[in-house]
């Protein structure tokens, strides 16, 4: 006879006649089963061993479901965050690096031009200040008629041969020289309103100088001053 041990823990003994001998109810003495009676109890035990797990898994709480999911979701969810952030902000600071860099390039091209346009605008209402005016159109043998005249279609000549510098300018500036213009344009016509048309054109240049003289400040050197001040905007 062999001695076997099982899952039971109980001693067994295996007979020649292939019958098993367990130890029976009481303290002494065995009990007689044999194989295919232990086969079968052990077929039987299995069965309930699957049935047993299947129904834990089945009974088993939703929210343990949930927290396993969880432990694989809410990482990914926050490596994910973080991914998205960094690439956002590198691309965020490539577009500003980038719009810096075409800035600058515009400023290079730009700002010569508009220190041109500040300069011709400033030489403009230099000429057609009337002190300026006064000494450039008056010729010998004018009347006052001739010399208004003149004296007007030069300024009207002067400010549209600099229209397109108003595009450098600001606003503002431009619009203080509109204002030069347009006061410059009444002093002339004021003048020549107080003398006779006939008269000698130097009348009408000395009603100009009174006039300016009686004046605070002269139209055109108040756009300079503005302009000026614009221009250092730019340093």
């Amino acid at each position: 006879m062999v001695k076997l041990l099982i899952r039971f823990g109980a001693s067994v003994v295996i007979n020649k006649d292939s019958s098993l001998c367990l130890p029976a109810a009481g303290r002494f003495g065995m009990t007689i089963v044999s194989r295919k009676h232990l086969l079968e109890r052990d077929k039987q035990y299995g069965k309930f061993i699957i049935n047993s797990y299947f129904r834990l898994s089945l009974n088993k709480p939703k929210t343990m479901d949930f927290i396993e999911i969880s432990k694989y979701v809410i990482p990914a969810a926050i490596v994910f965050f973080t991914v998205w952030v960094i690439i956002h902000k590198y691309f965020t600071n490539i577009e500003k690096m980038r719009k810096v860099d075409q800035m600058i390039e515009n400023t290079k091209i730009i700002t010569p031009l508009r220190l041109q346009a500040y300069e011709r605008v400033i030489l403009f209402l230099e000429r057609i200040s009337p002190e300026s005016l006064v000494m450039r159109v008056n010729q010998p043998g004018m009347t006052v008629r001739q010399f208004q005249s003149e004296l007007l279609s030069s300024i009207r000549a002067e400010y549209e041969h600099n229209l397109s510098q108003q595009l450098y300018i600001t606003n503002e500036g431009w619009e203080m020289v509109k204002n030069a213009r347009g006061i410059t344009i009444q002093l002339i016509n004021t003048a020549g309103d107080q003398v006779q048309p006939d008269a000698p054109a130097v009348n009408l240049s000395s009603k100009i100088l009174d006039l300016i003289m009686a004046a605070e400040k002269i139209p055109s050197g108040a756009a300079i001053e503005f302009l000026k001040k614009e221009v250092q905007t730019l340093f």
